[in-house]
């Protein structure tokens, strides 16, 4: 497990990050104040990373695409370039004299182009309502970093939308944001993944990502539709940290579609179940009570070199109906993390146990529905200090391990009130018998036993 230490200074290090990406935004070149809500649809027509323009330039570029939503840029544009700008008005000089920027964009891309190279990252996202759409005859346009720029969207603004895009081969994050956003969809991207690639090894990759997706602050709220973040439909793998980390943020959804609809993500795989390994996590929810409210829903989640899903430090988080599979660690992990939920999850041949609490704040965690089977180590470990924790109506079976392991020592050895003396084996069934010790007073306290 990395150590907290470590995540810690990587935070610190994109906060510098993003302050000199602010302070460097200040500049007075081709700003403009904020414009109104625009409308205007902006095609990208060239693999080339450029920032010119002007009469003879026949190139709109993702960036300069970028700039014009944000509403930073205003020209001068050329006849060529004013023809893939819809919606826009220009003076005699090609400068844009409308509000076709600033905001409630489209950027869209030629159908026959194929790729973006990217020279440097690009500018941060920062009016709301924009979105990428990389739909092209071959599938998905493919932004690639070529190991020169490290992040591609810094995304600053509200409701923006990344879709049907593939994007690879930078120093860090695919997506980032750290400022009070919501509304923020990822939806059918390969994330880290060329397309139709069958391993990390594919030689359209020079370089992993470092993570795909980087969420650290958010002002979504648990009103329908109304998240932090939505993800869903992405292939995200080939990392060479983490797939997913959400660092004290709140209402994520992972698996769900703001309306609702579920659709899955494929984390360290795809659909065809290719090993597209990130070499850490899977998912990481971390550090703080302000880590909650992420429903992770319906997901494949295989081939991460640590644990599928970490829920480190965070609190009333949901795991429901994800496969976890082939993971390096635990299926899950849960890290003195409170109040989380895992409900039919199929947790099976992981190398760690299926399902891993640890830590005295892994407390009040509710386990129910599903199979845990095949893991390397137990079914369900309990230990260093976790406890009150609950699991019903599972099935838990043929783990290298114990089924539930409750000092997570690998010890038949658990203690408490409810103690089994014996298991005879007869047709037509199994007799139990045990004992249990405590308090009955009716309605006051309560036992369960499940078999």
């Amino acid at each position: 497990m990395m150590p907290m230490f470590a995540l810690r200074r990587r935070l610190a290090s994109l906060a510098l990050a993003a302050a000199l990406v602010a302070l460097s935004a200040l500049a007075p070149a081709r700003a403009r104040p904020a414009a109104a809500a625009g409308g205007g649809t902006f095609t990208v027509n060239s693999a080339n990373d450029s920032d010119t323009h002007g009469s003879t330039d026949s190139e709109l570029s993702l960036r300069e695409a970028i700039q014009i939503a944000n509403g930073t840029l205003l020209g001068p544009f050329s006849v060529a370039e004013k023809t893939q700008m819809q919606g826009c008005s220009f003076s005699a000089g090609g400068n844009i004299t409308n509000s076709c920027g600033g905001g409630n964009n489209l950027i869209q891309f030629t159908p026959t182009l194929t790729q973006v190279r990217l020279t440097a990252g690009l500018p941060p996202i920062t009016a709301n309502s924009v979105t990428v759409d990389g739909a092209v005859n071959s599938g998905k346009i493919v932004i690639n970093g070529q190991a020169l720029a490290d992040d591609a969207f810094d995304v600053s603004a509200s409701q923006f939308t990344l879709q049907n895009a593939a994007v690879i081969n930078l120093n860090f994050y695919a997506v980032f944001n750290n400022a009070a956003i919501k509304g923020l969809v990822l939806a059918n991207n390969n994330l880290g993944v060329p397309p139709g690639a069958a391993s990390c090894s594919d030689a359209r990759l020079v370089q992993r990502n470092s993570v795909q997706v980087f969420l650290v602050t958010g002002a979504g709220t648990g009103a329908a539709g109304d998240g932090t973040a939505y993800l869903y439909g992405n292939v995200i793998g080939c990392s060479a940290h983490e797939a997913i980390v959400l660092s004290n943020i709140a209402y994520i959804y992972i698996g769900q579609a703001k309306n609702g609809a579920l659709s899955r993500n494929w984390i360290g795989t795809d659909p065809s179940g290719h090993d597209l390994d990130n070499v850490e996590w899977g998912v990481l929810v971390c550090c703080s009570a302000s880590a909650h409210d992420t429903l992770l829903i319906g997901n494949r989640i295989a081939h991460n070199g640590w644990d599928g899903i970490d829920l480190s430090g965070a609190t009333a988080n949901t795991v429901s109906g994800n496969e976890l599979t082939a993971n390096g660690g635990a299926g899950v992990l849960v890290d003195n993390s409170s109040l989380a939920t895992l409900t039919n999850n199929d947790i099976h041949d992981n190398l760690g146990s299926g399902i891993w609490l640890t830590g005295t704040q892994a407390v009040t965690t509710t386990i129910s529905g599903g199979a845990i089977h095949g893991n390397g180590a137990a079914g369900i470990s309990e230990g260093a200090g976790a406890a009150n924790n609950a699991w019903h109506t599972l099935s838990v079976y043929d783990n290298f391990g114990l089924g539930l392991d409750k000092n997570d020592n690998g010890l038949p050895d658990a203690t408490g009130n409810l103690v089994i003396t014996s298991t005879i084996a007869a047709n037509p069934g199994i007799t139990v018998t045990g004992t249990i010790t405590g308090f009955f007073f009716s309605g006051i306290y309560n036992y369960q036993v499940e078999l």
